[in-house]
Order: C-alpha cells, then sequence, then structure tokens
C-alpha cells in the first residue's frame, strides 16, 4: 500500500464532512480531527482523534481498485456479514450495491489481474464495505457518538493484496494473521456424531433421543464419533427464545442430566442448542427477564411474537449469561454449545439487519462484551460453536461457527422459496468460499449431514445422487460430521454415506476457481503430497464425469474414485465412469465425486485402506521393505479391522492378491 492514496472522510451527524487523502504512515488534518494510518504485520490500522462533544456518524477510507483491474470480465466475492447466508461469486457488473463483511475478491477474466482486501479486526466499531466509483470504501459505524477529545480512536484493522499475491495467496495470509491477531481459539478435533435439528426440529424428547443415541453410537463405534447436541425444542416455552434455558421434563420425564451420562458413557460429549441474546414476548420468563431487556428495539420474530434483544448496557446482563451457561453445564452436564441467533445482540433481524446502538459504548465491543461472559460462565473447555452469528466479531472467543445457511429452511406459505436443491447448491458455494476461516480463525461447520431416504414432512426427499452430493461437499469442507438423521431408519446404502465420512480428514477444500459462479464445480483438498479433487455435476440432466488432474494441480497423478475405491490407474483425463466391472455410465443429474490424487510413483507404494472415504490418509501407511509391506495403523482404528491395499507399477512385482488392474498398474491387497 506504500504510496497508494487513499480517501478518508469524516462524517458528522449534524451533516459536516472532513476529507483528505492520506498514504500510509502519514498523518493528516480534517479540520478538527487527526488522522494516522499505521501499519502492523501486515495490517493496516487507521487511528482517529477529534474534538470532544461532536456526535460523528461515519469515518470512511476509500481504496482505489488497481488499475485497469475493472476494465473489463470482471468477477468478485463478497463474505457477507454473518454465518448463515449464502453467497456466490458474480460478476461486477451484477453487484447490487449491498454491503459486505470480512473480505472482498476480484479477478479481471479478461488479464487474469486479481486484488483482494478485508477486515482483520473487529472489537469495538461495526465496520464494512461497499464498492462505490470505481474502488472499495470502507465504512466504520461511529454511532452518532460524541469523541473524547484527545482519547486516540484505534479502528478496525484491515488488509490489501500485494501486487502479485492473488485472491487465494491473499486470503492464506489474511487467516494467518485472523488467527495471530485475533488469538483465535479454533476447535482442534473434529465434531463427529448426531445433531437433531434437520430431522426432528423442536420435536426432540428422551424417546427419540434416546434412539438415536442409540443408532450413532452403533454406526459410528470406532469411527470417532464425540458428539450428541440436542438442538432447539429441549427447553421450557412455547418458541425458540425462553431467556431462561430450563430443560422440559414433560419431554425429558429423567431429566437431561441422566440423557447426558449415558452420552459420556458412549464416549461423547454433549451437546445443547440456546440463544441467549434474545427473549420472546411470549416466554413464560419474560416479565423475569423483562428489567434485562431493550424493549424499544426489536431483535426477531417468531411465530408472530416479537423478541427483544438483551439490553448489554445493564451490567447485570453479563452476570445473567455467565451464570446461565454455569447452570447448564452443571445441571445437565453440557459441555458443547451451539449459540444461536447471537446477531440479536446488536442487529435487528425483522428490520432489515439495522444495528442496534448502545449507550456505555461501540455495539460490536458490547457484543464481544457479552460473548467473553458466556465463556466466562461455560468454562474454558467448553465448546462454543456460533449460528446465526457475525464471523469476524466472534473470533477468538468462539471454538466453532456455522459458515453457510441451513442445509433445510421451512419455508412454511412461501411460494418463491428455493427448492432442496438450490439450498444444496448454495450452501456448497458458500461453505466452499469461507475455507480461509477453517482452522485459522475458527472451526467450519458446513450444517447438518442429512442423507434420509424419503421426506419425513420437512420437503427435503433427497435423490440418493444428491445425498451423495451432500454427503461430499460435508467431507470436502473439512468441517463438523453431525448426522441428523435416526441412523437406525435409513436404508444400508444412506447409512454408508454417514459411516464412509468417518473417521474424518478435517482439512477444508478451495474451490479451485474461486471466481466461478454462481456455484464452483470443482473443489481441491490437500493432504500432504496428497490431493482430493472434488467434482460437482450440477446440471439437471446426465453428464459426463470429467477428471482433469491439471485443473487440480498435478499433470498426471495415479487417481482412485474414493466412494466406490475404483482405481482409475496413471491418469490425466478421465473422461466417463468407468464402473468396478469394466462398464460405463454417465453421471446423474445433481451428483458429486471424489478423487484421490497421488504422485505416479516409480516403485510400488501404499494407495488406499477402505477405512474411511479419505483412503486411510493420516491413518494408515504402509512400505515396501525387503519384499515385504510394512504397514503402520493408528491405534484409534484397528479394531475396524480396515483392509490395506497398495499400487504395484507395470513391469514390477510386490506380495499380495490382486484386485484391481487400471492404467499403469495394478492395485494388491497387503492387508
Amino acid at each position: 500500500m506504500d504510496g497508494v492514496r487513499m480517501r478518508f472522510r469524516v462524517t458528522e451527524t449534524g451533516g459536516n464532512e472532513y476529507s483528505t487523502e492520506l498514504s500510509l504512515h502519514e498523518t493528516a488534518s480534517l479540520g478538527d480531527y487527526a488522522l494516522r494510518l499505521l501499519e502492523d504485520g501486515g495490517a493496516l490500522r487507521p487511528v482517529l482523534t477529534g474534538p470532544g462533544g461532536v456526535p460523528v456518524k461515519e469515518v470512511s477510507i476509500f481504496i482505489p481498485l488497481p488499475e485497469g483491474l475493472a476494465n473489463g470480465d470482471v468477477w468478485m466475492y463478497a463474505d457477507g456479514t454473518i454465518t448463515n447466508e449464502t453467497r456466490h461469486a458474480m460478476p461486477l457488473s451484477g453487484y447490487g450495491g449491498d454491503a459486505t463483511r470480512d473480505f472482498m475478491a476480484f479477478r479481471n477474466k479478461d488479464t487474469g489481474g486479481e486484488w483482494a482486501l478485508g477486515y482483520v479486526t473487529a472489537h469495538r466499531f461495526y465496520a464494512d464495505m461497499v464498492i462505490r466509483d470505481g474502488g472499495v470504501l470502507l465504512r466504520f459505524d461511529m454511532e452518532n457518538k460524541p469523541l473524547t477529545a484527545g482519547e486516540e480512536y484505534v479502528l478496525e484493522a484491515f488488509m490489501v493484496s500485494r501486487p502479485g499475491e492473488g485472491a487465494e495467496g491473499f486470503l492464506e495470509r489474511w487467516g494467518d494473521t485472523l488467527a495471530r491477531v485475533n488469538h483465535a481459539r479454533p476447535l482442534a478435533r473434529v465434531p463427529v456424531g448426531f445433531c437433531s435439528w434437520s430431522r426432528y426440529y423442536d420435536r426432540v424428547n428422551e424417546e427419540n433421543m434416546e434412539k438415536c443415541l442409540r443408532g450413532v453410537s452403533r454406526a459410528l463405534r470406532g469411527r470417532g464419533a464425540n458428539l450428541f447436541q440436542i438442538d432447539d425444542g429441549w427447553q421450557v416455552g412455547q418458541g425458540p427464545f425462553p431467556g431462561i434455558y430450563v430443560e422440559d421434563r414433560h419431554k425429558f420425564p429423567s431429566g437431561l442430566m441422566a440423557l447426558s451420562r449415558r452420552v459420556k458413557e458412549a464416549g461423547m460429549a454433549f451437546g445443547l442448542w440456546l440463544s441467549p441474546m434474545t427473549v420472546l414476548s411470549t416466554s413464560p420468563f419474560f416479565e423475569e427477564m423483562k428489567p434485562l431487556l431493550r424493549l424499544d428495539q426489536r431483535a426477531d420474530r417468531e411465530e408472530g411474537a416479537d423478541s427483544w434483544p438483551l439490553d448489554l448496557d445493564n451490567g447485570a446482563v453479563y452476570d445473567h449469561l455467565a451464570r446461565q451457561m454455569e447452570r447448564l453445564r452443571r445441571d445437565y452436564g453440557a459441555d458443547y454449545f451451539k449459540l444461536d441467533f447471537l446477531v440479536c445482540a446488536y442487529m435487528s433481524i425483522p428490520d432489515g439487519f439495522k444495528r442496534i446502538y448502545y449507550k456505555s459504548d461501540y455495539c460490536v465491543a458490547l457484543y464481544r462484551k457479552a460473548l467473553m461472559a458466556i465463556r466466562r460462565g461455560a468454562g474454558e473447555d467448553a465448546v462454543l460453536m456460533g449460528c446465526g452469528a457475525p464471523l469476524l466479531e466472534s473470533v477468538g472467543i468462539l471454538d466453532a461457527a456455522r459458515v453457510a445457511s441451513d442445509i433445510i429452511i421451512r419455508w412454511g406459505e412461501a411460494e418463491d422459496a428455493p427448492s432442496y436443491w438450490q439450498l444444496i447448491k448454495d450452501v456448497t458455494s458458500t461453505t466452499l468460499h469461507r475455507w480461509p476461516y477453517h482452522r485459522q480463525a475458527l472451526f467450519n461447520d458446513p450444517d447438518g449431514l442429512v442423507i434420509r431416504d424419503h421426506d419425513v414432512g420437512d420437503e427435503f426427499d433427497p435423490t440418493y445422487a444428491e445425498a451423495k452430493f451432500w454427503a461430499t461437499q460435508v467431507a470436502m469442507s473439512g468441517g463438523s460430521v453431525l448426522v441428523n438423521e435416526d441412523v437406525e431408519a435409513l436404508s444400508p446404502e444412506r447409512r454408508a454415506l454417514l459411516t464412509r465420512l468417518c473417521p474424518p480428514l478435517g482439512a477444508a477444500a478451495r474451490p479451485v476457481d474461486m471466481f466461478e459462479g454462481p456455484c464452483p464445480t470443482a473443489a481441491v483438498m490437500e493432504a500432504g503430497d496428497v490431493r482430493f479433487a472434488g467434482v460437482f455435476h450440477l446440471s439437471d440432466k446426465r453428464g459426463r464425469g470429467a477428471l482433469d488432474t491439471a485443473r487440480f494441480g498435478m499433470e498426471r497423478a495415479l487417481a482412485l474414485r474414493c466412494w466406490d475405491e475404483k482405481a482409475l490407474g496413471v491418469v490425466s483425463q478421465v473422461d466417463d465412469l468407468p464402473l468396478p466391472d469394466g462398464s460405463r455410465r454417465l453421471l446423474p443429474p445433481h451428483s458429486a465425486e471424489m478423487y484421490m490424487l497421488r504422485p505416479v510413483p516409480s516403485v510400488p507404494c501404499f494407495l488406499y485402506s477402505d477405512v474411511n472415504l479419505f483412503g486411510g490418509v493420516g491413518l494408515v501407511d504402509a512400505r515396501l521393505v525387503d519384499g515385504q509391506w510394512r504397514v503402520q495403523m493408528d491405534p484409534s482404528i484397528q479394531a475396524l479391522s480396515p483392509h490395506v491395499y497398495a499400487w504395484v507399477p507395470e513391469g514390477q512385482s510386490a506380495p499380495g492378491e490382486t484386485t484391481q488392474t487400471a492404467p499403469g498398474g495394478r492395485v494388491v491387497r497387503i492387508q
């Protein structure tokens, strides 16, 4: 950014505006205001001082697009504002002027030029960005509060891509910087197990949860199941926002603690859903919660009733949040919490996500203060997963976050609602584009694994191909693998879509072309020298399952089709889908395939294990030593007794039973 002239503007609430141009490391005067732009580890930090007593509406920074970038066929990706959104790459010409948070990226498809920028912190001020007049306008909401004379206001830090860095290179650096600057605490282990929402919704009870616990425990025995999470509906009160969360003994006559003990006996953590920042007017605890609420600002509207946000100016609110989390851990044995509708702390959903202002500090600062109270009550060892939440504002406090909208949305009487297939595509696009957060700022949650055989009353009725498509996306996300099904009611084919994902790999795929819209058709995940290629067939018609290894960064590769463990041999291109019996077929509509690509070997080597969809990468290895195979296997999977397979190039020999032949060699079973 050295030498780039940026335009700064301070807009007072009364309408007065002061503007000037400024470069890095300079200090500029804007009337009675002074502004500096500092650099710290690649992040830029604006620092504002001004006169006391004058309400300020906004500070903005205009950064021009690099010369020539905006001329021609330009595509962009903007990351939105909260977790539960759908986001797509789009032509710049189709940009509707919407504001976005976190990051934007651009590519000129005529010249290949790329450029990106993003915020690094969200600690005190709400900041967003919009495209204006050939550049990007960064806006810092000063909430019509007067500045204190002599005080330095350190605005939110941001980053801009370096010349020649490219969008993907920038996002890698951006993710690293988010983690460092915000002292991020992404969850280390992949949540594997069960979530009740997209199967039972608010109809959970002791009987169906006990049944689901038995089913998921049996299906995932030895496969790393570590979480059983009950979503909305376990609590007293009609509607989702009671404010005070108490178990419903009519639904759970033995009590949640009894269920929690059985979950932990099965080797899993016990998780609960709650929405701690808002209270519904029909809640049985509404009168008790009234002194803690902002009754002049709606937070949401559910089932015909308004809900109201907590009053973050009231110090008693933070005590309430901490005490509630302590009680949920103590009384119900919960150690994982899905925290929903967090954005309601400072945004009104029914009023178009209009920001809610407070007197004692800026809204983002108070949101983080509320999150820290939740963390204090839950304890450092509890897992906090945000949903319906701002992403960047939550980094450093939450462990994980949803990174797209629900895979199933119950639309009621909405006639123009998207189909479940459209939702699958939307969520796939958003999850793939949000790869930079994963295991850097937060642990990504792609939403539940929904693979049912038929509609259970919510209009989600996927074909097998569509269920496999979604299972492939969950696998490629690297995030949580939480089945939202009664596992014992699934057919063997659908149940296998769950068991094959586990144990998960945990690495996030990224779009091969981040600017392919409206949904990427290919994604790549790296695990050492192995690459996993995801190919998404979005058409309503059958099509060829073409695999071009060069598209995934390898001119030639030893390829394995993961779902059916079909060795394709040493290839550079596959034009259709050979079946194990030698016949060929086309991809069905709405389907996906995943391939393992290994560097072409010159000697016999380990190829895969049937322990999971990822071929045992990271869990199994084998070496040919003195004419004998030596197999190494992680102790966690030994009870599954997986088979292990090796690749023997043409003209070479190695012990083992030949199970497949393919161009360039053969597959032998060695264990």
